[in-house]
């Protein structure tokens, strides 16, 4: 598994529909990528993070690398975002449970 983390800040208040919509557009995409897991995203005053999910390297890339996500992203940086950062992970180890198991 491979957790795409990411942060990022609004410029102002008034782009919270601007930035809600290009989220929506970006989870759409990363969601048509084979081998998506799952999306979650929270947000505090201008601050937002999230964590994207994909079962491989390869599916974090054919994301990254879609022409889309890159006109979303460009457009994040010229005009929404005063910072944003990206982190990736790799599963090193997973354990679960389920009260349904015992």
């Amino acid at each position: 598994m491979q957790l795409v983390y990411f942060t990022a800040t609004l410029r102002d208040a008034a782009l919270m529909d601007t930035h809600r919509a290009m989220v929506a557009d970006m989870r759409r995409l990363a969601e048509s990528i084979p081998g998506f897991v799952e999306w979650r995203e929270c947000q505090e005053d201008l601050l937002l993070w999230g964590n994207i999910v994909f079962e491989t390297g390869e599916a974090v890339l054919a994301w990254k690398s879609d022409p889309r996500h890159g006109a979303i992203h460009q457009r994040g940086e010229e005009s929404v975002y005063s910072s944003f950062s990206t982190q990736v992970f790799e599963t090193v180890r997973e354990a679960r449970w389920s009260i349904s198991e015992r």
